[in-house]
């Protein structure tokens, strides 16, 4: 893996415009970049031809994706939908340029009440409905994918009801287009990231993210920090700050330095874009947030709560009476699908009690 200094340093020259020569770490910097989604951002830095593949890709990539949703902008405008785009596809505009933010996938969110005729709606337009997930429906259409939300979170957090009124927090801005306000765009940033944090990981991409919200939005910072300490995740967000800091070195709100920083980048790097890089363990991620022993979450693995089973089994928010059919699958499904993560559980445990100690300091162990 490469040092976290080198990560800083790319960062900042893709962030500056400057090139950088290329050294013999380059397979391993495309490693990396590649797990965190950013592959497409080195060719900008190293002017090289075989990177210049991604670079046209991820430009293919955003204009597909920029058309996709002006089409379901347009829709839900003719229709009198009231949307707000979310996490990637509103970030993306904070960005030097807007291809530099890829995205798997186009989220926005709509009012609880507007779901169904929504779907309708995309569905008529070719869009394929997919999987209902408890805070979210989703489609594809030309390999683009979308996640229609009617609700923020749907695992049960602490500061679930911080977000649970997110329309109370919008401003408009052209027709039936709204955003939200400057500082619950901070707060719904801070607790999608602990949320990824506290389930398979998270990588760089959120952190850059929020480096170049600070860089937009000029807040009473004062309010912010009440704001995240109101709801348990001021420990959080001064990690947070930590990070841009040290990749960036851009510290517009002063912090408390962490003191397993080290530990923290790189565990942040060698989570990839979710928790799910060739060397990440991401259940180790999640029982480094729990305070409970691995009989426990192995028990809470096979026998999840309802919530979770119906965030799996999204057919169980339609037929409820099928809940043993699920329980059942569940069972086979961990037992003769599932034996990697069953390794993966078993060897987490070291691992997990090493992170605990860091995720302790940042304020997330629950």
């Amino acid at each position: 893996m490469i040092s976290n200094l080198r990560v800083k340093e790319i960062l900042m020259a893709i962030d500056n415009k400057q090139n950088l020569e290329i050294k013999d770490d380059i397979k391993d910097v495309c490693k990396i970049f590649m797990e965190q989604s950013l592959i497409h951002q080195l060719y900008s830095v190293f002017n090289v031809e075989y990177l210049k593949k991604y670079y046209l890709s991820g430009v293919l990539v955003r204009q597909y994706q920029d058309e996709t949703m002006e089409e379901i902008k347009n829709i839900f405008n003719e229709n009198q939908i009231d949307f707000v785009l979310l996490k990637g596809s509103f970030i993306k505009r904070f960005y030097p340029e807007h291809f530099l933010r890829l995205m798997g996938d186009i989220d926005i969110l709509i009012r609880d009440k507007d779901l169904n005729f929504a779907c309708e709606l995309l569905q008529k337009h070719n869009f394929k409905k997919g999987y209902e997930w408890i805070h979210h429906v989703e489609f594809k259409k030309n390999n683009i994918e979308l996640e229609l939300h009617h609700k923020l979170f749907s695992t049960q957090y602490s500061w679930n009801s911080y977000f649970n009124n997110p329309w109370d927090n919008v401003v408009s801005i052209n027709k039936h287009e709204y955003e939200f306000s400057p500082l619950y765009c901070y707060m719904y940033l801070l607790g999608h990231l602990a949320k990824h944090m506290l389930g398979d990981g998270a990588g760089l991409r959120p952190f850059i993210d929020f480096y170049y919200l600070l860089k937009e939005y000029k807040i009473d910072y004062e309010v912010l920090w009440n704001e995240t300490k109101a709801i348990g995740l001021d420990k959080f967000f001064n990690s947070v700050l930590n990070v841009i800091d040290y990749l960036f070195e851009y510290a517009p709100i002063p912090y408390k330095k962490i003191e397993h920083f080290e530990a923290y980048m790189q565990h942040i790097i060698q989570s990839g874009v979710h928790g799910h890089s060739k060397e990440s363990n991401y259940y180790a991620n999640r029982m480094a947030g729990k305070r409970e022993s691995r009989f426990k979450f192995y028990w809470h693995a096979l026998f999840p709560n309802r919530e979770i089973m119906r965030k799996n089994y999204p057919y169980l928010n339609k037929h409820p009476i099928l809940f043993p059919i699920a329980r059942i699958q569940r069972i086979f499904r961990c037992i003769f699908v599932k034996g990697k993560d069953v390794k993966m559980i078993r060897d987490s445990s070291e691992q997990a009690s090493k992170l605990k100690d860091l995720y302790d300091e940042i304020g997330l162990i629950k």
